[in-house]
């Protein structure tokens, strides 16, 4: 029951790899489980430092799969960890307008998470934010190239990235303020976020009217719905860039 429990954590681990936004809390319990395992088996000392056997383990292998898979296990979720402690303080340099300080902290973020929607759209947003259109264009193309190999994954990139917009994507209707064109390019990017969300939930309608049954058609109902929604809210937005912006560019 032991090793089967011990498994099945490091499954939890591996699995929360491929999600965002979890935090050192939530991994919490899975930190200490893999800890106090860890201990047991000789790779880590009481203090949580890796011992030698740990290292050669890590290197070359133990010939024991779950050993292996704890070894590897224990250095992912640490990168997981320290990644988010890098988002969040890049979020809050960022909203302090310390714009040099949150680029620092997703570039080291990007570092053990490459790939990693969470942290390229932040670093898409910063890019946005300082005037960095190519930057931004680079980074939000990496992340729809190369960060989701699923509809939904793809579907929870792109909520992701209108979340990012429009908490940082201010009111158009004042065209004396200096800031004006940027936040019109803030809000056609935005626009282009729910144009592309709409996309993905008809492909998603699609694929879960061809499920059938129950579930496939209750999955179709809310795709098609919140389809309607994002057009519905990309039609509003093009509204602001007629009226504001010079039309819809």
């Amino acid at each position: 029951m032991r090793h089967r429990r011990a498994a099945a954590i490091i499954v939890i681990a591996g699995l929360l790899l491929v999600g965002s936004g979890c935090t050192y809390g939530d991994l919490s319990d899975v930190f200490d489980f893999i800890n106090e395992w860890s201990q047991a088996k000789g790779l880590v000392t009481k203090d949580g430092k890796p011992t030698a056997k740990a290292m050669q383990g890590y290197l070359f292998g133990t010939g024991d799969p779950l050993t292996d898979a704890a070894i590897g296990s224990g250095a992912a979720t640490e990168g997981v960890r320290d990644a988010d402690e890098s988002i969040a303080k890049a979020d809050e340099s960022r909203a302090l307008g310390k714009y040099d300080d949150a680029a620092k902290e997703l570039a080291k973020a990007e570092q053990e998470r490459p790939n990693d929607w969470a942290v390229l759209n932040r670093q898409y947003l910063l890019a946005l934010q300082t005037g960095k259109t190519d930057a931004a264009e680079a980074k939000k193309r990496q992340a729809d190239e190369k960060a989701c190999a699923t509809d939904r994954c793809t579907a929870s990139m792109l909520e992701n990235r209108i979340v990012l917009l429009q908490r940082n994507s201010p009111d158009v209707a004042d065209l004396t303020d200096p800031a004006h064109e940027k936040r019109c390019v803030m809000r056609k990017e935005l626009r282009n976020s729910y144009s592309q969300l709409a996309q993905r939930y008809e492909i998603m309608e699609l694929s879960a009217y061809k499920i059938g049954g129950v579930d496939g058609l209750r999955q179709h109902d809310r795709y098609v719905t919140l389809a309607e929604h994002y057009k519905t809210e990309t039609e509003n937005t093009n509204l602001d860039l007629k009226n504001y912006c010079g039309g819809v560019y």
